[in-house]
């Protein structure tokens, strides 16, 4: 049974947590809890929940570095930590995962996530049997770029779990697919998806039932980062809609 987590600026988690919609689940970006330090200490002081700490590759265009990530680490303390990635890029993920692993452990930043890279399902899956083998590696993210280059994560998602082993499999934001994102994350080996989008749609007035028959169901952006501060009826909709669909 996953759980979703809403990828939202603190102001907006902490209307979240105002409402009882916060959540257990929780994806948070690393160079964002740095930047707004006293924001984040306050959603989540004395949290007991899951959080993933995210190393920004998508908001940044590169992995945050390890003073970023360990500072972070220390404000929200996190279940588990991204490793530094590259987008599609499996030889670089690999070695910039053996790269850190050794001295974020050594910063105290483990347990860790791994992020399997890769052009196609098979060398994403290549990765991972190389990252398989790295230590204190207790989950996986699943990137949505995935679905973008084989139409679905479902393939991955299986091969992670067909691993045996106990490692948590989650996967990283909402692709334009949604249909596929929700029937991936019923997935009974998968512990969680995160994403902006229902918060985002919900803000612009739109019903994430009513995106999912989109073919291009994201929003821009645009200034949600800056200017989502409130929980609208919309918002608290497609948050229970979207916890209800993937929790079924």
């Amino acid at each position: 049974m996953a759980e979703f987590a809403p990828v939202a600026p603190p102001e907006m988690l902490l209307s979240l947590k105002a409402e009882g919609l916060l959540g257990n689940y929780h994806l948070l970006l690393a160079h964002d809890v740095v930047a707004q330090e006293e924001l984040y200490s306050e959603v989540f002081d004395q949290f007991e929940g899951y959080i993933v700490l995210d190393n920004s590759l998508i908001e940044l265009g590169y992995p945050a570095t390890m003073d970023v990530m360990t500072r972070a680490y220390d404000i929200v303390r996190p279940t588990v930590t991204v490793l530094p990635d590259y987008l599609t890029d499996s030889r670089r993920t690999v070695e910039a995962h053996k790269g850190a692993v050794w001295a974020w452990n050594k910063e105290g930043l483990g347990p860790f996530m791994a992020v399997p890279q890769g052009r196609s399902v098979g060398e994403v899956c290549m990765c991972a049997d190389q990252l398989a083998r790295l230590p204190w590696i207790h989950a996986w993210g699943v990137p949505r770029i995935i679905t973008e280059l084989a139409g679905s994560r479902h393939e991955v998602i299986n091969y992670l779990l067909a691993q045996g082993d106990d490692r948590k499999v989650h996967m990283l934001g909402f692709s334009d697919n949604l249909k596929d994102d929700i029937e991936c994350a019923k997935d009974p080996g998968v512990v969680g998806i995160d994403s902006a989008v229902p918060i985002r749609l919900g803000l612009h007035g739109i019903r994430l039932e009513d995106a999912i028959n989109s073919d291009k169901p994201h929003m821009s952006r645009g200034e949600y980062w800056e200017t989502a501060k409130e929980v609208t009826p919309l918002v608290r909709e497609n948050l229970e809609a979207i916890r209800s669909w993937i929790t079924v």
